[in-house]
């Protein structure tokens, strides 16, 4: 009897560490360099205060955005940024730079909207997501888009040109530094492209799984003693 209660008290603790989570978006199949696939995982930073203005699919960025998102650039002067926020508009991932380039085509498989900086094309896919193109005009300095509202498990892709950047930083967010960490840098294609996957993941929360493993080790050590 024991036993079914520990192990009903265990599985709850699982379920409850399953269900709080952080995000990650998983980014994979970075194409090139070399022509082999990569992974960077981009933790998610969290700042609700971007994205908080607009309707429609396709939305200008507001000062207060670019101001953000121009100070992460400057840090990576010359190269395209990609990294994953909680907004506002819920989970975005983010494509930008301080110097200009093209993005040919990317996709949302639950992308409620799109932000930038200007020049962009965004489409809805029938099903629920986003399709789109464009080259970010400057605004201010820094050329960006956004595709936001990402649901966990939802998938997406971008297609980047070079134009004049230098090659993609895939940043992730370090909590305990507050600061944001280079990933995965890649570079481009002879014919100045690159292009990547992503899927937004859920995370379990570390201190609610470490208190599942530790009621887990608590129902092995009583089997054993009563072994």
């Amino acid at each position: 009897m024991k036993t079914g209660i520990l192990a009903l008290a265990a599985a709850a603790v699982v379920g409850v560490s399953t269900s709080v989570h952080a995000l990650d978006i998983n980014v994979g199949n970075i194409i090139p360099p070399g022509g082999n696939a990569q992974q960077a995982d981009l933790r998610a930073s969290t700042d609700l205060l971007m994205f908080s203005t607009g309707s429609g699919l396709n939305r200008s960025m507001s000062a207060a955005d670019i101001s953000t998102l121009s100070a992460i650039a400057s840090s990576y002067s010359g190269s395209v940024v990609v990294l994953a926020i909680n907004t506002a508009a819920g989970t975005s991932i983010l494509a930008f730079s301080n110097t200009a380039f093209t993005i040919n085509n990317f996709a949302g498989s639950a992308a409620t909207a799109g932000y930038s900086t200007g020049g962009m094309n965004v489409i809805d896919n029938g099903t629920g997501g986003l399709l789109g193109f464009g080259g970010p005009s400057a605004n201010t300095g820094l050329y960006g888009f956004a595709m936001v509202g990402l649901d966990d498990w939802s998938t997406g892709s971008m297609n980047l040109s070079k134009g004049s950047t230098s090659n993609v930083k895939f940043l992730a967010w370090n909590s305990i530094g507050n600061n944001w960490d280079v990933s995965n840098t890649g570079s481009y294609a002879a014919n100045g492209t690159l292009e990547f996957n992503f899927q937004v993941l859920p995370v379990p929360a570390p201190a609610l799984l470490a208190g599942a493993g530790l009621l887990g080790a608590g129902v092995i050590r009583r089997r054993m003693k009563r072994n």
